[in-house]
């Protein structure tokens, strides 16, 4: 059942689901959900060489539409597989290098990031390193941001960042379309006029009256005369 409201002057659509007693209502509730779901794409796994591998049973990235759902990433040389000097700056500029390269793998880039959950070992020391590094990565198009302090990350490591990506819809290509080849051309003669000959009857010439001609004449003015042979054919 849908119900409208206006709030502020928009109007508003709510759709609302009578909730009869018992399992009724559980079916009802979701037969909705499962229609729902059936809009959704199905999620894609996205998988880089120019990011570190999982440490875990767990991938890069998974894609849902149009965002794409980065793991938390850290301060891990693709290229060797270990982690890279540790002081703040080295594992926090590497942890955005890795980021940045997921999201490029998926077709996004550092301008369209939406949020980002940033794990730190130490508040104080490590807060203001991110925050330069986080606007010297995102410039004008700083996402959402949520940094806590926790007690430990894996492998005993000092940051750790896990982002939401929105990726561009592509856009048609611009191109113009190939001009398609006209086909040959076959040139045809037209046919030659028929010439509409003569229909001559077969009767004996001793039947016609002197001077007449047994043939009927079927051709316009300006058409040959029928031959008028001996034997009476045209």
């Amino acid at each position: 059942m849908a119900q409208n409201r206006f709030s502020r002057g928009i109007a508003e659509r709510q759709e609302v689901i009578a909730a009869p007693r018992g399992r009724e209502s559980n079916r009802a509730a979701f037969s909705l959900l499962s229609n729902r779901g059936d809009a959704l794409e199905s999620p894609q796994t996205i998988q880089t060489d120019q990011a570190p591998s999982p440490t875990g049973p767990f991938v890069q990235a998974r894609r849902v539409g149009s965002l794409l759902f980065i793991a938390g990433q850290r301060g891990i040389d693709p290229d060797s597989g270990e982690l890279v000097e540790r002081t703040i700056e080295a594992r926090a500029r590497r942890t955005f290098e890795n980021l940045k390269a997921i999201a490029e793998a998926a077709g996004g880039s550092l301008a369209t990031f939406v949020s980002t959950v940033v794990y730190v070992r130490d508040m104080d020391a490590h807060r203001p390193t991110i925050n330069r590094l986080y606007e010297e990565y995102f410039g004008p198009n700083l996402p959402t941001r949520t940094i806590v302090e926790v007690s430990r990350l894996n492998q005993d490591d000092i940051v750790e960042i896990e982002a939401v990506v929105m990726i561009p819809a592509r856009k048609p290509s611009l191109r113009a379309p190939r001009a398609q080849e006209a086909a040959p051309t076959i040139s045809r003669r037209p046919d030659p006029p028929r010439s509409r000959r003569r229909r001559c009857s077969r009767a004996p010439r001793s039947d016609r009256p002197p001077g007449s001609s047994n043939c009927t004449d079927r051709t316009p003015p300006e058409a040959s005369a029928c031959r008028r042979a001996g034997d009476g054919a045209c």
